[in-house]
């Protein structure tokens, strides 16, 4: 029944809404799933990819000429039907290489098993996988990588661990971050920021988000009065558009104290997180990916959670990390952190680096990777 409701949205949004081609166009290379690939498509040369939609509220466009429609019918009780249109809509592009942003997509997964050893699938990772961790959805039986760009060591680990099955790993850091970094290469900012605060979402409404608030909440009180206190220069990164809730959160805890609050543009704004982590010398926040990312960047990182999550869902410990602290161990370790610098600083955490972000040129790498001469990939 399911699997029939499902059928019977598809065609009711093919009917009423998108249009039908029949004249399908080879590619060099198809990216897989149109959300968060705007720094991928950038990298890309402008006329050699094909963009595939894999959402249903945002497909507008489908193909079929015979040898789709019969695939599908061949196959249609053997896989769902997005999949079945998807390996042979594959099948009649005939790319080099499939590549996707989206490295948790269980239908790129499945793709990639079906094509393995047939066609070059590659997957770059988009964020921390706490849902690999969890096994949100039960899906991690489901996910296969044949190749799989990673942030770093640590996202090796935990795949391992989870028993996810990858064939082949690359060590290649942040395309986000990367993309920042090519875009303003040359004009590097100096460290004016003394401590920056790195914000996520913010809610008491989601019970999901409550101890992710109440975390952010302890960080920015004890944050406040160390800056006060040293007189230093304090920044407050939001990773929202300013709204109501966060900004009149902000002013009860700040007062009248002159506090800088970076907004985002707007919900595809990365920008705004790059330069404040560009421009800060310390970094604090709760677990994220713009925590390792920020690494790079020569910046101290210092991830807070009063109420920790499970070991193992994140890379930080160690001299780099507090847990279950109040005030004085808070204040003794930014005190040792202002006390030292950047290179001494990398010498007192557990692990190098690489183990936490590669920092790499990610856009070249996957260049490197994706170009018909190159036979790394599987």
């Amino acid at each position: 029944m399911k699997r029939f409701i499902i059928i019977l949205k598809f065609f009711f949004k093919l009917i009423f809404k998108i249009k039908i081609k029949n004249e399908i166009e080879k590619k060099k290379i198809i990216v897989f799933d149109c959300v968060n690939s705007y720094h991928l498509i950038s990298i890309l040369e402008a006329k050699d990819y094909f963009l595939l939609s894999s959402r249903l509220n945002r497909i507008n466009t489908i193909f079929l000429d015979k040898d789709i429609i019969t695939y599908i019918i061949k196959n249609f009780f053997k896989r769902n039907l997005k999949i079945n249109y998807f390996i042979s809509l594959i099948q009649k592009i005939d790319p080099n290489v499939v590549i996707t942003n989206i490295d948790n997509s269980v239908e790129f997964s499945i793709l990639s098993k079906h094509f393995f050893e047939k066609k070059k699938f590659l997957s770059i990772q988009f964020g921390t996988r706490g849902d690999i961790f969890r096994n949100s959805g039960e899906n991690n039986h489901l996910l296969f990588f044949s190749n799989l760009i990673c942030f770093g060591e640590f996202d090796i680990e935990l795949l391992k661990k989870k028993k996810v099955i990858v064939k082949k790993y690359f060590l290649g850091g942040s395309l986000k971050n990367s993309y920042y970094q090519n875009k303003f290469k040359g004009n590097d900012k100096l460290k004016k920021i003394d401590i920056c605060f790195m914000g996520k979402q913010m809610s008491t409404e989601n019970k999901k988000l409550e101890k992710i608030f109440l975390n952010q909440k302890k960080i920015l009180e004890f944050l406040i009065k160390f800056v006060e206190n040293k007189k230093l220069n304090f920044l407050i990164q939001s990773k929202q558009i300013k709204n109501n809730f966060e900004e009149k959160f902000y002013k009860k805890l700040i007062g009248r104290k002159k506090i800088k609050i970076n907004w985002r543009k707007n919900k595809f704004d990365f920008s705004s997180s790059y330069d404040a982590i560009n421009t800060s010398k310390i970094v604090i926040g709760p677990p994220s990916t713009i925590l390792r990312e920020a690494l790079s960047h020569n910046a101290k990182v210092l991830c807070c959670e009063i109420s920790p999550e499970s070991e193992g869902i994140h890379p930080f410990d160690g001299f780099c990390y507090l847990e279950n602290f109040n005030y004085q161990q808070f204040e003794k370790r930014l005190n040792h952190f202002l006390d030292i610098n950047t290179e001494n600083y990398y010498k007192k955490l557990n692990r190098k680096l690489d183990y936490y972000m590669k920092k790499e040129n990610t856009s070249l790498l996957i260049k490197k990777l994706i170009s018909k001469e190159n036979y790394l990939l599987k």
